[in-house]
């Protein structure tokens, strides 16, 4: 029983650390650091990686290209 215990302290570690981390990544990128908390569920963080591959991030946008 101890080991289930461990196993499942081990995952709440992972979670928190994959959503502070992202956090701090989108924060970077322009959007808000609550977004982070899409990458704790596993279909959410899919979605939220097609939408940043795809779109125009803040950051960008608000820097005048140079031609």
């Amino acid at each position: 029983m101890a080991i289930i215990g461990i196993i499942l302290l081990l995952i709440a570690a992972i979670t928190i650390l994959t959503v502070v981390l992202s956090g701090i990544v989108m924060s970077r990128m322009g959007y808000s650091k609550w977004a982070g908390l899409l990458f704790a569920f596993p279909f959410f963080g899919i979605l939220a990686l097609w939408f940043l591959a795809f779109s125009q991030w803040p950051l960008e946008m608000s820097k005048p290209k140079s031609e």
